[in-house]
């Protein structure tokens, strides 16, 4: 298993070695101003965590668990 912190080497394809993706979980977390850029944020539960003026940009939040998240301040572009 692995999540979007898990980092390959140039050229390895981790789901064609049958790893599997994991959501991440960062209820709760203090992550702001942390650089979630380009990440897979999909089906991550950020449920009430602290994400002012953290970097989203492109980050892919579908199903993502928002609720009661501190989002003032990030960029969502």
């Amino acid at each position: 298993q692995y999540d979007q912190f898990t980092r390959w080497p140039v050229g390895f394809d981790p789901e064609r070695m049958g790893a599997v993706p994991v959501p991440a979980n960062l209820k709760g977390a203090k992550r702001g101003g942390a650089d979630f850029s380009g990440l897979d944020l999909t089906d991550a539960d950020l449920s009430g965590a602290d994400l002012s003026g953290a970097r989203l940009i492109e980050t892919v939040l579908v199903r993502a668990k928002l609720r009661g998240a501190n989002l003032a301040g990030a960029d969502l572009t």
